[in-house]
């Protein structure tokens, strides 16, 4: 269960995100994708490979 102190950091994440405008918070979308896509290449890409895996082969 979190605590107080997590509690409020991320309603204060949360206020922060609200107040920027589309264009911040569609560049912090892209490097977030980008942050996940540099984390996948280093641990040997499972994610890529579930995303290219056929589901009826």
């Amino acid at each position: 269960m979190a605590n107080s102190k997590e509690i409020a950091e991320e309603d204060l994440a949360i206020q922060d995100t609200l107040s920027m405008s589309v264009q911040q918070r569609l560049e912090l979308l892209a490097n977030l994708i980008v942050d996940k896509i540099i984390e996948d290449q280093q641990n040997g890409e499972p994610l890529l490979k579930k995303i290219l895996r056929p589901e009826n082969a």
